[in-house]
């Protein structure tokens, strides 16, 4: 609430105290927790005509040709993103200026020898009525020369095959993961041994949201790094790898969202804020009707997963699992009274598109509340949101960094915590990839350490990391960690060991020895004789 209505938090405070509001919002909290709290600081909201302020971005010619004419002139690794700022300013219709941009951003991408993505901008330009001229004859001339030199030289590297048999209840899991009941509540555990390196789960976050400096260069709704990406037809903020995405996300969230993206980029300004919008809208798009939502909203957290499936948990494609985890959080007060205003000012702002909620004035009132409820309680109680690491790329100069997308997944996100976890995390595009970094025992509970943040920082380390972890696979008494075995082998010559470490390797468990023979970790009464 600080500063969203454009005072500071004490101020504001003070105001609603003087107002005789202030009690109204805390006997809310104090007596229903995330209930009705959203509703009630709409209601003071609109009492007192509170507005946040909101900056607006909209399709603009100005807008458009400064980008493209900033990309023209400035020749460096953001020139892809200019182009791009450029394509998302253009309004739809204008078909000249689309063309403009498009052409000269495949003439950019062929200098990079970017030859597919080149030719998706020229097919773009030929379906929109552009007649074809000598220039670009030319361009779709040399953009085919440079894509048959990128099919040639395409290496495949097979990490991240899931051919494994799938748990039924949980498709995107392996069948060695099982779920049990303990006082109602479901606890992961592997259903046979499970080795060092394999793969337990490719899972798609329920919704994720971008970090700030992966925008204009990845697409919104799968992650992909990509120069070539296509702009929303109606805000200014989300870009998409094809086609295909772009309706995939318009049909999971982004058709209401795109509505209202000025108000959430100005009040929704941390990730698990947002998070907690999208999951709402999402939940409502694969919802039946608004019927199923209110009913939902009434039940969320510890309650539901106890008389909830394992599939009504743990399924992707249920609209209601992201509901069913473990609510136990304390100290919670604080962040409803905050957060209360912001969804509040959400709500106010859905409650302007035409049709979205029902026309009936009781329905749409009961809409309005379930939807505040489901965005406040996911909040306030939903486990730690998953970091989704994934390699930042500047496409001229190379990798520049790492950002981490950060989304909520209903199976990696209600994992037991763990300090020493038998599973890593690892960000692929909007994916959680779980992989196990110790031997993990039949009926054995599955943990990850939710605190560190997951991912590797480029393509390169991600396959030295996948190399390294399945050359243990063969290897029960390893684990992936610092492969430095000096003092550790079973023949080792009494003197300095200088501590290092090779990241990614390879590290015997307690209590084991390498035996540099046969090159495994061995007990120490099982270290091959040497001469």
């Amino acid at each position: 609430m600080n500063g969203l209505f454009g005072k500071p938090l004490e101020v504001q405070v003070a105001i609603l105290a003087q107002n005789n509001l202030l009690d109204k919002m805390y006997d809310c909290i104090s007596k229903d927790g995330t209930k009705d709290a959203v509703m009630v600081a709409l209601d003071i909201t609109r009492q007192m005509d509170m507005k946040p302020q909101i900056i607006q971005r909209k399709k603009d010619l100005e807008k458009c040709r400064y980008w493209r004419n900033k990309a023209n002139s400035e020749k460096s690794g953001r020139t892809i993103k200019y182009y791009n700022a450029s394509l998302l300013h253009t309004p739809i219709t204008d078909s000249k200026e689309l063309i403009a941009t498009y052409r000269k951003r495949a003439e950019l991408l062929l200098q990079l020898e970017e030859g597919s993505c080149c030719m998706n901008d020229i097919d773009i330009i030929t379906a929109m009525g552009c007649p074809p001229d000598k220039n670009i004859n030319m361009l779709h001339h040399h953009c085919q020369q440079q894509l048959t030199l990128e099919q040639l030289s395409i290496t495949t590297f097979p990490y991240f095959q899931f051919p494994a048999k799938r748990n039924k209840s949980i498709p995107y899991v392996s069948a060695n993961i099982s779920i049990v009941r303990e006082d109602g509540v479901p606890k992961v555990v592997a259903a046979q041994d499970i080795r060092i390196g394999e793969l337990v789960a490719i899972e798609p976050a329920f919704v994720a949201v971008h970090h700030n400096t992966n925008r204009n260069i990845s697409c919104y709704n799968c992650f992909k790094f990509t120069p070539s990406l296509i702009p929303c037809e109606t805000c200014c903020y989300a870009m998409f790898c094809n086609e295909a995405c772009r309706k995939q996300c318009m049909e999971g969230y982004h058709k209401i969202e795109c509505q209202i993206m000025d108000v959430l980029e100005s009040v929704a300004t941390t990730a698990k804020c947002r998070l907690s919008v999208m999951a709402a809208l999402k939940i409502r798009q694969m919802s039946k009707s608004w019927e199923d939502v209110v009913t939902a909203s009434r039940t969320i957290g510890t309650e539901r997963m106890k008389n909830s499936s394992d599939d009504e948990i743990f399924d992707c494609n249920n609209p209601h699992s992201i509901l069913s985890y473990n609510d136990d959080k304390y100290l919670i007060h604080g962040k409803i009274f905050n957060q209360s205003f912001i969804f509040a000012t959400v709500i106010d702002s859905l409650s302007n598109i035409p049709d979205y909620f029902p026309t009936d004035e009781n329905e749409k009132l009961g809409a309005m509340h379930a939807l505040g409820r489901i965005m406040l309680h996911l909040y306030v109680t939903f486990p730690l949101e998953v970091q989704i690491l994934n390699y930042q790329y500047n496409y001229s100069d190379g990798i520049i960094g790492t950002e981490p997308h950060i989304g909520f997944s209903l199976f990696t996100s209600k994992l037991k915590h763990s300090c020493e976890p038998n599973l890593l995390e690892i960000g692929l595009k909007n994916k959680i990839c779980l992989i196990a970094i110790r031997p993990v025992k039949k009926g054995t509970e599955l943990n990850i350490n939710h605190r560190l943040p997951t991912g590797l920082k480029s393509e390169e380390k991600l396959k030295t990391m996948f190399i390294n972890v399945t050359e243990c696979h063969g290897d029960n008494n390893a684990t992936s960690g610092c492969s430095n075995y000096c003092g550790h082998e079973c023949y080792t010559t009494p003197g300095f060991c200088p501590y290092f470490c090779v990241d990614d390797g390879c590290a015997c468990l307690p209590g084991y020895l390498y035996d540099t023979v046969i090159e495994k970790c061995v007990l120490p009464e099982d270290c091959s004789e040497t001469d």
